[in-house]
């Protein structure tokens, strides 16, 4: 599957979901006067971003970079999951809408498993 068709399952499906709000991270890219490139994201950022509302009535960022089957992260990516993951987002390089439903099954249980240890 495509790219492009991976981001719009992911949207389709993913999107539609109570507990997650989700937008297409556009790469917008403009000169200046100059001439001079600019970049309304860096390069590297994730093709989806998000929030996902967690029990207890938290709200975590969901960033989601599509591959398509045979898809690689660029470095400027993979420094990009490695920010957002340190910063404790949930990050998913996603080839499927299964894909994106596992991380957000994992990331919600590794929620409630704090969220018990500190009561």
């Amino acid at each position: 599957m495509s790219e492009s068709h991976v981001v719009s399952a992911i949207l389709l499906q993913i999107g539609s979901r109570p507990d997650v709000r989700l937008w297409r991270s556009q790469p917008l890219v403009a000169h200046d006067r100059a001439g001079r490139k600019i970049r309304a994201l860096p390069k590297g950022h994730p093709d989806l971003t998000g929030l996902l509302r967690l029990p207890g009535g938290w709200c975590a960022p969901l960033f989601v970079e599509a591959k398509s089957d045979d898809g690689r992260l660029s470095p400027e990516q993979r420094q990009w999951k490695a920010i957002l993951e340190s910063w404790g987002a949930c990050y998913v390089t996603a080839r499927s809408v299964a894909d994106v439903e596992r991380a957000i099954e994992s990331y919600v249980a590794a929620h409630r498993a704090r969220l018990q240890s500190i009561r």
